[in-house]
């Protein structure tokens, strides 16, 4: 696909946060890469009862709102993620954070660690690496 139609008007840094709609399709996008709507709505009718022009609908708000880019040359729209996973994982938990939580990490943590599965040890391992480095970043 040739990238000089895939185009946007937003850049990265100005884009919302998404609903949990738009974050179900940017994680096909960002899965399977540029993709037709039909294509996205088969990934995700797997698991939801969503219609076919429901998904067609969200991808060009989505388009709208800079979530995507298109490239419409053809019949079928294609449609690609127009940021990464990283960035909007870290607006999505900072919106998150503050919103919820008062900018409290250690409540977020607290919380999210009570509600899901148990952590493997090397994962509390790795967290503890987390903290311990948090922990020099501010002391120096």
């Amino acid at each position: 696909m040739d990238s000089t139609v895939l185009v946007s008007k937003h850049s990265i840094k100005q884009l919302p946060v998404p609903t949990t709609a738009e974050f179900a399709i940017l994680q096909v996008l960002w899965r399977r890469g540029a993709c037709t709507v039909r294509k996205v709505h088969e990934v995700l009718k797997s698991g939801e009862h969503t219609g076919y022009t429901t998904t067609l609908k969200t991808m060009q708000i989505m388009y709208k709102k800079g979530f995507v880019v298109r490239d419409d040359r053809l019949k079928a729209h294609v449609y690609k993620a127009n940021c990464t996973a990283i960035e909007t994982r870290k607006r999505y938990l900072s919106n998150l954070l503050e919103g919820v939580f008062q900018g409290s990490s250690y409540q977020m943590l607290e919380l999210t660690l009570e509600i899901s599965k148990p952590l493997e040890e090397s994962e509390i391992e790795l967290l503890a690496s987390v903290i311990s480095s948090e922990n020099t970043k501010t002391e120096g």
